[in-house]
């Protein structure tokens, strides 16, 4: 076996195959991760196919570590992240602003969840829309505040992220977080200085991200006494 084995990877390795063969390894880790069932399903899953949030790897495991039942969580932009974090908290109330993708996520949702959709026509340019101006407002950035809070865990991974931080920051409870993607573009850079002027500190997972072969960024912004005990 040994000696087929090895001839396989010489066949392979002049081919131009063997880093083809390394990534669908049994052992390889974007294999056990699911990046390689993510990038065939072109959705966000793990390895067994269930829905993971669409953030870097290390930022998954460790909310996943420290994620608990009597937590409540809200989140700006639904998708696979909303059933994740419901199967790991007590109630998660998430806010979409397209009704087409709110419509088809919402079936297959747990029942301790709540979807809201708030719709903000494409007016301007997508990035743009998508992480917006800190002193945006509107239903959409208000819903935080009229959706029955505080938070402990508001995740920010949809449209306008910038005046969505600054509506987060008075929307969560005493030991709340902010979970916040792609916390390294440049365009959210005022809304990283508003949390660490409100003293919250920053942890970056940087890494891969299911899907997509770029590194990416997803940060934790926390305080003392916070609910992930960080």
């Amino acid at each position: 076996m040994s000696l087929l084995r090895s001839m396989l990877r010489r066949v392979a390795r002049l081919g131009g195959a063997l880093p083809h063969l390394r990534l669908a390894a049994r052992e390889s880790a974007t294999r056990s991760l699911g990046w390689n069932r993510s990038v065939q399903q072109d959705a966000p899953v793990d390895a067994a196919g269930n829905p993971v949030p669409w953030m870097t790897y290390p930022c998954i495991r460790f909310l996943g570590d420290r994620l608990r039942r009597d937590l409540r969580v809200f989140e700006f932009g639904c998708g696979g992240s909303t059933s994740w974090f419901a199967a790991r908290t007590a109630h998660v109330t998430t806010l979409e602003h397209d009704q087409t993708w709110a419509e088809r996520i919402r079936p297959g949702l747990p029942g301790n969840t709540s979807l809201q959709c708030v719709p903000v026509p494409y007016s301007r340019p997508y990035g743009e829309l998508a992480f917006g101006d800190v002193t945006e407002r509107g239903a959409y950035i208000e819903m935080i505040a009229a959706a029955g809070g505080p938070w402990d865990v508001v995740v920010i991974d949809g449209i306008l992220r910038n005046a969505c931080i600054v509506a987060a920051t008075s929307c969560l409870s005493s030991r709340g977080v902010v979970v916040l993607d792609n916390s390294d573009y440049p365009e959210l850079a005022p809304g990283v200085e508003h949390l660490r002027a409100l003293s919250f500190r920053q942890i970056p997972f940087q890494g891969m991200a299911p899907v997509q072969s770029l590194l990416s960024e997803t940060s934790v912004f926390y305080r003392p006494d916070n609910c992930l005990s960080i």
